[in-house]
């Protein structure tokens, strides 16, 4: 007769077996992260000369500017797609299906009357908003008649980050990295056939419809492959769920606003003094920047888990262990990030004429150069984010995004209020200085936290 194992050494062996197979799936999350940078990379590659092309640099500006209301309208999702995704991960800890669906309904609820509250708003400050950019008529006239279609498409896209953080929240965040990244690439391809036909403005704006409704599809799919989810039950409506959600997300929520402020504040500014025609210059250097900072930064994000573990043991192993850890993301980011980001300043003439090609501008390498600086300075913060969050000091993270914001305003108004005009040149050095700040604060902190945390060693 086999040996039987007492009750605790089989939930300790069940243990290491689920953490065995949560670390592949992590594995495979982050991985997912990383595949998916490259693609949405390669689809903004692709799309700037088909856009420019297709539209031209005024009218693909008119599409910026509505995509910036866009990003406003957005700030109905009040931060609770982070904390859906939380609270459907411990249901699903404890195997609680009902706790999972009253958790989803609660965040579309939220969403439902947040998002109508935005559309309202939205209505009656559709004039004013399209003032701000200072349009010529018939760009005004355009933008004001798709503004109330594209605050709705901008909803429902918030919509499918709820559904993609419930899937998230059940341990599939790879199927959602994914989904996302095919979205991306539906709304390409049908963008480019729509303005093909000449559809113009209204055909991003169905592409943009379209790549939604093909994630919906697939995020829906993929959930029930999981779990036979009911969103729409009556028992599933639960007010205190609602207010749960709702006090998480609000702190999220906050620093969303605050790092949103930064680039529709440059475009409007850009729009304003330079003219709509020179936003697809900024936006190529500033959403380019972005893209290349943030496919180094997704390989760091493993680190936080690990400070966690370090720091909530509070010993001088775990110490080690955490200056071991940030010694090895500060050595990623000045050796394997500092090739990349030295590779493309140097080459930026060449490949951005080899990309846009007839669309090129003389302009643009020493713009996007400039932004290389920037985002890369904001690169080498990413370690000191993820330890001040591992330690709990999320605040200072908060404070980070509003002192690039803030510094951001000052700097661009003061060259605006000084000189009487702004350049792109001076637009994107104020964003680089803003972001190194934020770094110096970041670093500060974290060096601050630490000596904090293990004072009474």
């Amino acid at each position: 007769m086999g040996k039987v194992f007492p009750r605790h050494v089989v939930g300790k062996l069940n243990q290491v077996m689920l953490k065995k197979l949560l670390s592949s799936q992590l594995r495979q999350n982050m991985a997912s992260g990383v595949i998916a940078t490259i693609i949405n990379i390669l689809v903004v590659a692709l799309s700037y000369p088909l856009y420019l092309r297709m539209l031209g640099y005024e009218q693909y500006g008119v599409w910026l500017v509505l995509s910036s209301v866009m990003t406003f309208t957005q700030l109905s999702g009040l931060g609770i797609g982070p904390a859906v995704m939380k609270f459907v991960a411990e249901e699903c800890a404890l195997q609680n299906l009902p706790g999972i669906q009253r958790y989803a309904v609660a965040a579309m609820l939220i969403l439902g009357v947040s998002g109508t509250l935005a559309m309202v708003l939205l209505l009656i400050l559709n004039n004013p908003l399209v003032g701000l950019f200072k349009l010529d008529t018939d760009n005004a006239r355009n933008v004001s008649r798709l503004l109330p279609w594209v605050g709705l498409a901008s909803v429902y896209a918030y919509l499918l980050q709820i559904i993609g953080a419930v899937l998230s929240g059940l341990g599939r965040m790879d199927r959602t990295n994914y989904i996302q990244a095919a979205g991306s690439v539906m709304q390409l391809l049908t963008a480019g056939l729509l303005l093909w036909m000449g559809m113009g403005i209204v055909g991003m704006l169905m592409a943009t419809v379209c790549a939604c409704i093909t994630m919906h599809v697939l995020l829906i799919f993929s959930i029930r492959q999981i779990l036979k989810m009911r969103f729409f039950c009556r028992e599933n409506v639960s007010f205190a769920h609602m207010v749960k959600v709702f006090h998480f997300g609000k702190n999220i929520f906050l620093g969303s606003i605050v790092s949103m402020l930064l680039n529709p504040f440059n475009r409007v500014m850009v729009s304003r003094y330079i003219g709509v025609a020179a936003l697809p210059i900024y936006d190529i250097a500033y959403t380019g920047g972005m893209h290349i900072r943030n496919l180094v930064e997704v390989a760091l994000r493993s680190i936080l888990p690990e400070i966690s573990h370090a720091v909530a043991e509070k010993t001088d192993a775990a110490k080690a262990k955490i200056f071991s850890i940030q010694h090895q993301a500060w050595g990623f980011v000045f050796k394997f990030g500092l090739v990349v980001y030295a590779l493309l300043f140097m080459l930026a003439p060449l490949l951005l004429h080899l990309w846009l090609r007839d669309s090129f501008v003389a302009t643009m390498p020493e713009i996007f150069r400039i932004m290389l600086v920037g985002t890369y300075a904001s690169l080498i913060g990413v370690p000191a984010f993820y330890l001040l969050m591992g330690m709990g000091c999320v605040r200072h993270t908060l404070y980070s995004h509003a002192i690039q914001a803030l510094l951001n305003v000052i700097l661009v108004v003061m060259v605006a209020s000084i000189t009487g005009q702004l350049t792109l040149h001076s637009v994107v050095s104020c964003t680089s200085v803003a972001m190194a700040v934020s770094t110096a604060y970041l670093i500060w902190q974290s060096k601050r936290s630490m000596r904090n945390l293990f004072a009474h060693q």
